[in-house]
């Protein structure tokens, strides 16, 4: 959404839409691409990974992703495809804020046609940021001023003679720790809370499955119960690990998988000295994501409003998005980086550390009432800031002629991007 970013701005600084209807617009965009990455991460995380990226074969494709290709194309269109978005929105929260105000849409007819024609659509959008105070499932459903009782329950599973294992791991209402031990088998325990009525010993809450080399542990769900999750893996490289819970973190330790697929909301993620040799996807809401010391092929780390840090890591590809919160990257390996697109809204992006002299880095960034500064020598393609809106595209200087490449994106609204200062 690159492009559509660039022609918000573009369409401020010609004085065609407001200032504040620019922000909503880019806060809109933002959400927008959280679940879209979120969707598309869950639709292929069973798929194989087929995207390798060389300068000498890829070339192209890595210009026709990152690189801002579409300039010339028509405003009404881009204008049109954003109202697409904002309809296709609409349809599938279908009729849940029937009776949010029509003011809301009298106020955005000066977007254009478009927008006029699809702003009740984008109210509903806005309603829906706040969507986690109604969604009964993103709550603990347990009697804060009950009394409660703890459980344990644990299951075993010998790894004796199974080498090619996927694990998949779900609970409710609590966190989520995967880390290595020294023993030959996959221990499982279950921490559970609840009121002593909605316990019963004879009826265990987690249960395991397996088929097809997947093995599945997983809390059944039972009102007023929180289960928390403590899984102790034998040491070696798994075919993919997924993780997903509701109101508690995920954390993963000293750990090697071909994928790895996390996912909560209300709490956080967080990663240290894990290694994947395909895709790493973690999202949230609401908290932050922190992923260190770690290494992966593609890394997709969304969530909102919580912050992103990616520090210390190794990792090829990279998009992070969130929003009213910062992201910073931190002495990764920008050896091993081919692209980085980062995207949050009311906070400031960071990317801090020093890149080896035969890389060429192409930049592309805007923000509103904020500043971009880039800390290292650039040629730049576009350089424009006014009293509302900074975007800038730039490449260093060698860039044509470095055998390594890569690709780095920036966006925010209301704050400052620092690239390498």
């Amino acid at each position: 959404m690159g492009d559509e970013r660039f022609l918000i701005l573009k369409l401020l600084e010609q004085g065609k839409i407001t200032e504040s209807e620019a922000e909503q617009l880019l806060d809109a965009l933002g959400d927008i691409e959280y679940d879209q990455a979120t969707q598309e991460a869950s639709s292929t995380f069973n798929k194989s990974s087929e995207n390798t990226y060389t300068k000498d074969n890829n070339d192209d494709a890595f210009k026709k992703t990152y690189s801002n290709t579409n300039k010339d194309r028509e405003f009404e269109e881009t204008l049109e495809s954003i109202g697409k978005r904002f309809e296709k929105l609409g349809q599938q929260l279908g009729d849940k804020f029937d009776d949010f105000g029509e003011e809301f849409g009298e106020k955005m007819v000066n977007l254009g046609t478009v927008f006029a024609n699809k702003s009740i659509d984008f109210a509903e959008k806005i309603v829906d940021t706040v969507e986690k105070t109604i969604d009964s499932d993103t709550f603990i459903n347990v009697d804060l001023f009950g009394t409660t009782k703890s459980y344990k329950e644990i299951l075993e599973k010998k790894l004796i003679d199974i080498d090619d294992i996927s694990l998949q791991l779900e609970t409710y209402n609590g966190s989520i720790l995967i880390s290595k031990w020294e023993q030959p088998m996959i221990r499982v325990t279950a921490f559970i809370s609840a009121k002593e009525s909605k316990y019963d010993a004879n009826k265990p809450i987690l249960e395991t499955q397996e088929y097809n080399g997947v093995i599945s542990f997983r809390a059944k769900k039972v009102d007023g119960v929180g289960v928390k999750l403590n899984v102790q893996l034998p040491d070696k490289v798994y075919n993919f690990i997924k993780a997903q819970g509701t109101n508690g973190s995920i954390t993963v330790e000293n750990l090697s998988c071909n994928k790895l697929f996390l996912q909560t909301k209300n709490a956080s993620i967080r990663l240290n000295n894990v290694e994947t040799q395909g895709d790493t996807s973690c999202t949230t809401t609401n908290n932050k994501i922190i992923i260190e010391n770690s290494k992966a092929e593609n890394l997709l780390a969304a969530t909102k409003n919580g912050k992103i840090l990616i520090a210390d890591s190794s990792i090829k590809r990279i998009e992070g998005i969130t929003s009213n919160s910062k992201i910073t990257i931190k002495d990764i390996k920008y050896s091993k980086l081919q692209s980085l697109s980062l995207k949050t809204s009311n906070a400031k992006v960071e990317v801090l550390g020093s890149i080896p002299k035969n890389i060429g880095v192409h930049f592309e960034a805007s923000t509103t009432h904020g500043n971009i500064n880039i800390g290292i020598p650039v040629s730049y393609t576009e350089n424009i800031k006014n009293y509302s809106s900074n975007r800038i595209v730039a490449k260093t200087s060698e860039f044509d002629i470095c055998e390594s490449i890569a690709y780095i994106k920036a966006y925010t609204t209301n704050s400052t991007i620092f690239l390498f200062n």
